[in-house]
């Protein structure tokens, strides 16, 4: 339990570091360069998130369940294979954030251009090997030293020299080193190991790309859902894209410092005495006893945080933090659930096909609700997506295990 609670609290600390110097940052940007220009940053980086899932494909999601269950031989060979096809990925990445940057309404296009290539980048990151395989250490050096420094530094330009370039430009830097830091560590622990290891060809590649096609879906489409309310806000809701973003932004802080205790859940469900659908459904207890509270911490601090981190320009109410409170409480539950315990299940087809339907309810409410809801339609237009798919994921999870007898590895069979 000790050993637990101790890599835990390394693996909090880790997007700590990172979600701190991001708060930071904001009343800095925001006050060097004004509100238009950092909601352009904002939503640069909300494409960059989206560009990043592609780049990281299924590994970012499914991948630390996988690698959490390999040995410390095979985790090197797998982390290598992740790295080609992640290369690839990264060429219509770039090329789609270029066309975005071209043709999306924003007060300054480059600025946001610069922070979606930086987002694109980290896809390439490898985090995700280092949290499955739980080495905390190893995660704080290689991701998070990094991209705070990135980040405090190119907000501290910013500041000084009230141009808003450095900002993005030190993301790019930031998001480079937690790239090739841990791919030459990895490359380090297979000399030290002796791993044979051949590049794969390109047939191979894409024959893991299509293999792990459901896994990367449901990546991709949890990072369009956390992208979508601060893309749409300049088109939807114009002037309140200022609101949406701080509302964006507390919601991607909670949601990255929640992000170790989440996959440490996630991780262990596979570790969990007894079969398949026993693991399952300790992996369902274990998310709704911590969501509610979380969500509700939240909620109730979203206010005060909207008014510090703004200096008072930015207000958000009670309506939209109740929103931003359960989103974040959904989240938390939709990802133990869908990546942890309906992986296990092999049902990551379904969680994929649920992902989409939220996000189709998401666009739906939030084109619907401004005449009524105001600069809080889309936030409420997110808050619907997860609570719809959180909730679907855990009656599915119940329904398949009351249903089932045992697993088959309890059967005997393969």
């Amino acid at each position: 339990m000790r050993n637990s609670l101790a890599k835990l609290g390394g693996f909090s600390a880790a997007p700590l570091m990172v979600s701190v110097a991001s708060v930071i940052s904001v009343p800095l940007l925001l006050t060097s360069v004004g509100e238009s220009v950092w909601v352009s940053i904002a939503v640069g980086q909300a494409v960059g998130d989206l560009a990043r899932s592609l780049v990281a494909w299924s590994w970012n999601s499914v991948g630390l369940t996988v690698i959490a269950k390999l040995s410390p031989e095979q985790r090197v060979a797998y982390y290598l294979d992740s790295i080609a096809p992640r290369l690839l990925l990264l060429v219509p990445a770039l090329v789609g954030v270029t066309i975005f940057a071209l043709l999306w309404p924003l007060e300054d296009n480059l600025l946001a251009w610069l922070a979606a290539v930086a987002g694109a980048i980290f896809g390439l990151n490898g985090t995700w090997a280092f949290i499955g395989s739980r080495e905390p250490k190893l995660l704080v050096l290689y991701n998070s030293v990094p991209r705070t420094i990135s980040i405090l530094v190119g907000a501290l330009i910013t500041f000084i020299t009230e141009e808003g370039i450095y900002f993005p430009l030190a993301l790019i830097l930031g998001n480079l080193a937690a790239a090739i830091g841990p791919t030459v560590k990895i490359l380090a622990r297979k000399r030290q190991l002796d791993v044979e290891w051949k590049p794969a060809t390109i047939r191979a590649m894409a024959r893991l790309l299509r293999d792990n096609f459901s896994g990367f879906t449901v990546g991709f489409l949890m990072a369009a859902r956390m992208s979508a309310p601060v893309m749409l806000a300049p088109i939807i809701v114009p002037a309140g894209a200022g609101v949406v973003a701080l509302a964006e932004k507390i919601i991607r802080w909670a949601n990255t410092g929640l992000t170790p205790a989440m996959q440490f859940i996630q991780t262990g469900i596979p570790t969990v005495d007894g079969d398949d659908n026993e693991k399952a459904m300790a992996g369902v207890r274990r998310a709704w006893v911590a969501a509610p509270l979380i969500g509700l911490v939240v909620g109730l601090g979203t206010p005060l945080a909207a008014s510090i981190l703004s200096n008072g320009h930015i207000t958000i109410g009670f309506g939209g933090a109740t929103a931003v409170g359960l989103i974040v409480m959904s989240i938390f539950a939709g990802n133990v659930v869908g990546n942890g315990a309906l992986v296990v299940l092999d049902k990551v087809r379904l969680v994929a096909k649920i992902a989409l339907a939220g996000l189709m309810i998401l666009l739906a409410v939030a084109f619907a609700l401004p005449p009524v809801a105001g600069d809080y339609a889309v936030i409420f237009g997110f808050a619907a997506s997860e609570i719809f798919i959180c909730t679907t994921l855990t009656v599915i999870v119940l329904s398949l295990a009351n249903r089932s007898g045992p697993s088959k590895e309890h059967r005997g069979k393969p």
